[in-house]
């Protein structure tokens, strides 16, 4: 009588290893979301509460400005701690879409962001690998860039690929071996979705971060 247990125990074997590594890859997809999401929101409640204090006494409604905006932030971030204790991404995003979605994400960015982002809906994983990228990459703006200006493009290139990408006028000078400076998670974002991931940092230029991600075949034409 034939033991199917060998062949069974290499397949159970095959299994939990591909289990494991989806649960790690679903634990750093979490804290990720955690870190782009809702930490982007309050980074920025941050700064306009250090930005308030600065203007407080030579700038009082300057100062007021800022604090307003500090507290939208503050409540947007309360929202996307609640969307990712729900085990969701923005609703928002499921319901209205990528610009939709991404407008809402800039309300209040304390500099001046440009958006040019197509009108149209998305497969699911692109729609919320794209926010996530452009959230977590105008995080590295506000933490490291010291820009005067930034801007969030979502376009196609072609009938086949869409490119997502930020710019910004800062101190540039990124480099891509560095734990701290975010751009590994966006490199994963672009990567998983078989896409390439394009990068320009130039010391006083600036930085540019792209991702360059092909269309299903069943969204092209």
């Amino acid at each position: 009588m034939t033991e199917p247990q060998v062949a069974g125990g290499a397949k159970d074997q095959q299994a939990a290893r591909r289990i494991l590594a989806d649960a790690d890859g679903a634990r750093q997809r979490l804290a990720r979301d955690l870190h782009d999401g809702a930490q982007q929101k309050f980074v920025t409640a941050v700064i306009d509460l250090q930005l308030a204090q600065a203007k407080f006494t030579t700038d009082p409604q300057r100062a007021r400005e800022h604090l307003d905006a500090a507290l939208r932030q503050s409540q947007g971030g309360l929202a996307a701690l609640r969307d990712f204790i729900a085990g969701m991404h923005p609703p928002i995003l499921t319901h209205a879409g990528l610009r939709a979605a991404v407008t809402s994400l800039a309300d209040g960015f304390p500099i001046p962001l440009e958006l040019d982002i197509i009108d149209q809906r998305l497969p699911w994983a692109h729609e919320e690998s794209f926010y996530f990228f452009i959230s977590e990459a105008l995080t590295n703006v506000i933490r490291h860039a010291r820009a005067t200006v930034a801007s969030v493009g979502v376009r196609h290139a072609g009938d086949m690929v869409l490119v997502v990408e930020v710019v910004d006028d800062g101190v540039g000078g990124a480099v891509l071996s560095s734990g701290g400076s975010g751009l590994l998670g966006l490199i994963d974002r672009v990567e998983a979705l078989g896409g390439e991931f394009v990068f320009s940092s130039p010391a006083e230029r600036g930085t540019v971060v792209r991702g360059l991600i092909p269309l299903p075949a069943s969204e092209v034409g």
